[in-house]
Protein backbone atom coordinates (compact mmCIF):
# COMPACT_ATOMS: atom_id res chain seq x y z
CA UNK A 1 0.00 0.00 0.00
CA UNK A 2 3.05 1.92 0.31
CA UNK A 3 4.41 1.69 -2.61
CA UNK A 4 2.82 3.76 -4.68
CA UNK A 5 3.56 6.75 -2.07
CA UNK A 6 7.43 5.98 -1.87
CA UNK A 7 7.11 5.54 -6.18
CA UNK A 8 5.64 8.91 -6.29
CA UNK A 9 7.88 10.81 -3.91
CA UNK A 10 10.68 9.06 -5.52
CA UNK A 11 9.51 10.22 -9.17
CA UNK A 12 8.84 13.70 -7.56
CA UNK A 13 12.59 14.13 -5.97
CA UNK A 14 13.85 12.96 -9.25
CA UNK A 15 12.11 15.92 -10.81
CA UNK A 16 13.64 18.09 -9.02
CA UNK A 17 17.25 16.49 -9.86
CA UNK A 18 16.54 16.85 -13.77
CA UNK A 19 13.49 16.61 -15.64
CA UNK A 20 14.79 14.42 -18.11
CA UNK A 21 14.75 11.81 -15.45
CA UNK A 22 11.28 11.52 -15.38
CA UNK A 23 10.37 12.60 -18.89
CA UNK A 24 10.05 8.70 -19.23
CA UNK A 25 7.42 8.09 -16.69
CA UNK A 26 5.36 10.28 -17.50
CA UNK A 27 3.17 8.16 -20.02
CA UNK A 28 2.43 5.95 -16.52
CA UNK A 29 0.94 9.32 -15.28
CA UNK A 30 -1.93 9.96 -17.96
CA UNK A 31 -2.68 5.76 -18.00
CA UNK A 32 -3.31 6.89 -14.33
CA UNK A 33 -5.33 9.77 -14.75
CA UNK A 34 -7.84 7.90 -16.82
CA UNK A 35 -7.95 4.83 -14.48
CA UNK A 36 -11.55 3.87 -14.16
CA UNK A 37 -10.43 3.75 -10.32
CA UNK A 38 -10.78 6.85 -8.56
CA UNK A 39 -7.70 6.92 -6.23
CA UNK A 40 -5.55 6.43 -9.24
CA UNK A 41 -6.92 9.23 -11.40
CA UNK A 42 -6.27 11.47 -8.06
CA UNK A 43 -3.28 10.21 -7.31
CA UNK A 44 -1.80 10.40 -10.90
CA UNK A 45 -3.59 14.14 -10.92
CA UNK A 46 -1.75 15.06 -8.16
CA UNK A 47 1.48 14.12 -9.00
CA UNK A 48 1.16 15.82 -12.13
CA UNK A 49 -0.01 19.24 -11.01
CA UNK A 50 3.20 18.87 -7.95
CA UNK A 51 5.69 18.34 -11.02
CA UNK A 52 3.48 20.98 -13.28
CA UNK A 53 4.17 23.44 -10.08
CA UNK A 54 7.67 23.66 -10.13
CA UNK A 55 7.97 23.28 -13.86
CA UNK A 56 4.99 24.21 -15.40
CA UNK A 57 6.19 25.44 -18.93
CA UNK A 58 8.23 22.03 -19.84
CA UNK A 59 5.17 19.78 -18.55
CA UNK A 60 2.53 21.66 -20.88
CA UNK A 61 4.39 20.38 -24.00
CA UNK A 62 3.24 16.94 -22.93
CA UNK A 63 0.00 17.44 -24.41
CA UNK A 64 -1.64 14.27 -24.02
CA UNK A 65 -0.85 13.97 -20.85
CA UNK A 66 -1.19 17.48 -19.60
CA UNK A 67 -4.72 17.72 -21.29
CA UNK A 68 -5.38 14.43 -19.44
CA UNK A 69 -4.63 16.35 -16.09
CA UNK A 70 -6.69 19.40 -17.25
CA UNK A 71 -9.87 17.25 -17.89
CA UNK A 72 -9.52 15.75 -14.13
CA UNK A 73 -11.23 19.08 -13.33
CA UNK A 74 -14.58 17.95 -14.96
CA UNK A 75 -13.64 14.45 -13.70
CA UNK A 76 -17.12 12.20 -13.32
CA UNK A 77 -15.99 11.75 -9.00
CA UNK A 78 -16.55 14.91 -7.30
CA UNK A 79 -14.14 14.15 -4.87
CA UNK A 80 -11.30 14.14 -7.65
CA UNK A 81 -12.80 17.66 -8.80
CA UNK A 82 -12.39 19.27 -5.78
CA UNK A 83 -8.78 17.82 -5.31
CA UNK A 84 -7.75 18.87 -8.73
CA UNK A 85 -9.39 22.69 -7.36
CA UNK A 86 -6.73 22.48 -4.19
CA UNK A 87 -4.13 21.52 -7.01
CA UNK A 88 -4.83 23.58 -9.70
CA UNK A 89 -4.99 26.54 -7.32
CA UNK A 90 -1.27 26.04 -6.04
CA UNK A 91 0.36 25.24 -9.81
CA UNK A 92 -1.50 28.91 -10.32
CA UNK A 93 -0.08 30.51 -7.75
CA UNK A 94 3.53 28.82 -8.50
CA UNK A 95 3.97 28.16 -11.81
CA UNK A 96 5.45 31.90 -12.67
CA UNK A 97 3.20 31.68 -15.98
CA UNK A 98 0.06 34.16 -16.28
CA UNK A 99 -1.47 31.99 -19.06
CA UNK A 100 -1.55 29.12 -17.77
CA UNK A 101 -2.84 30.52 -14.20
CA UNK A 102 -5.46 31.92 -15.86
CA UNK A 103 -6.17 28.92 -17.59
CA UNK A 104 -6.13 26.76 -14.26
CA UNK A 105 -8.16 29.33 -12.46
CA UNK A 106 -10.67 29.13 -14.87
CA UNK A 107 -11.12 25.27 -15.16
CA UNK A 108 -10.67 25.27 -11.32
CA UNK A 109 -14.11 27.40 -11.34
CA UNK A 110 -15.97 25.47 -14.36
CA UNK A 111 -17.89 22.53 -12.97
CA UNK A 112 -18.13 23.42 -8.97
Amino acid sequence: RDQPVIAYALMYELHLISIDLVSPSLRHLGDLMTSEIEKCREAGATLFGRLCADKARHYARFEDIYDSWLRRFVDSSAQVRAHMVKVGLKVATTCGDQILAQQLRTKATERL
